[in-house]
């Protein structure tokens, strides 16, 4: 059985009266999370250990989709109060045969945070 992780205090500095802005690249968590750990990551709880109290002013979740996007996946991620980022796979065919699956999503995430920094008083 797996034990539930308890969320760490507010560190120094931070306050309950902080609005907080949370950017999630979905599919780099959930493979860490796989490969690393043997683990799921529960979306809701990270929210949930990211806000510690503090108010949320967005989420944001950065998903990569294949043909047939995870509905249920999306549908929890609406759920737990994410703003959703989709994005279609990039499909490269090279010269030798093979196939290469692109869906990166790191220049996005980085441009949305900072253009949201005038408006966040903390970024986890």
């Amino acid at each position: 059985m797996d034990q539930e992780p308890i969320c760490p205090p507010l560190a120094l500095g931070e306050t309950i009266s902080q609005q907080l802005g949370l950017f999630v690249d979905t599919q780099n968590l959930y493979y860490s999370a796989k490969d690393y750990f043997s683990a799921h990551l529960h979306y809701g709880r990270l929210l949930e250990c990211a806000l510690r109290g503090r108010q949320l002013h967005q989420a944001n979740a950065y998903v990569v989709a294949r043909d047939h996007p995870a509905h249920g996946f999306i549908s929890k991620l609406s759920h737990f109060g994410y703003r959703l980022h989709l994005r279609q796979v990039a499909i490269h065919h090279q010269d030798n045969g093979n196939i290469i699956l692109e869906g990166d999503w790191d220049m996005g995430i980085a441009m949305d945070i900072m253009r949201a920094l005038p408006i966040f008083r903390s970024l986890p």
